[in-house]
């Protein structure tokens, strides 16, 4: 990849003074902290085509940047979406035996996961990685959003299907012949309060050999 020429402040980590450390989490509404914690996690990302979503629960970047392009697993959320003007995102298919993001060869320069991998296990996960460099360009960023440890024991205790953790060793080690492992952050606060709340993510940044 030496002649890659990684652009490093493409996308930023969430500063620590983006925390309202002075307000009691407390105080915020379930909808405030949703929108609050979407503003900070996807604020950095550009508003550009070139863009993809995965995983469309939350659609607070697509309202800022309809021109991007998306896809989810759930074809009912999709056909939503649709209804609801976003004709620029798409049924995908997520498994060990298939996985198709319905989108052309190197197509995009920024991608980013929010809240779904945990619900796969390695050999899946494996497939997915492969699909995913698939449609990005070389240099291209993948933000990878997942719960942390609080979050996904939390998953666990309620019934979600999680499959899998993803902590830094577990995405680089599975990562490692298709992207350069180059951050992770917790978002949005800083990580000494993330671990402290099961309502933060950690966020990792690779880019696409």
């Amino acid at each position: 990849m030496d002649d890659v020429e990684i652009e490093k402040d493409k996308v930023y980590p969430v500063a620590e003074t983006d925390a309202p450390l002075l307000m009691s989490l407390s105080t915020w509404t379930h909808d405030l902290w949703l929108r609050w914690s979407s503003y900070c996690a996807f604020r950095r990302i550009p508003s550009s085509p070139y863009v993809l979503q995965i995983g469309l629960h939350d659609e607070s970047y697509l309202r800022r940047n309809p021109q991007a392009s998306g896809t989810d697993t759930d074809e009912e959320r999709v056909a939503a979406l649709h209804a609801s003007g976003y004709l620029r995102v798409k049924h995908a298919v997520f498994s060990e035996e298939n996985c198709l993001i319905p989108f052309p060869d190197e197509e995009f320069e920024t991608v980013f996961v929010v809240d779904m991998l945990e619900f796969y296990n390695r050999k899946e996960l494996e497939v997915i990685f492969e699909e995913l460099s698939r449609v990005m360009k070389k240099g291209a960023t993948l933000l990878i959003y997942a719960a942390n440890k609080r979050g996904y024991d939390l998953g666990v205790e309620r019934g979600l299907a999680y499959k899998s953790y993803l902590d830094e060793s577990f995405v680089h080690n599975l990562t490692t012949s298709l992207f350069w492992y180059t951050n992770n952050y917790s978002t949005p606060l800083p990580r000494d309060l993330s671990r402290l709340t099961s309502c933060c993510r950690e966020v990792f940044e690779l880019v696409k050999l």
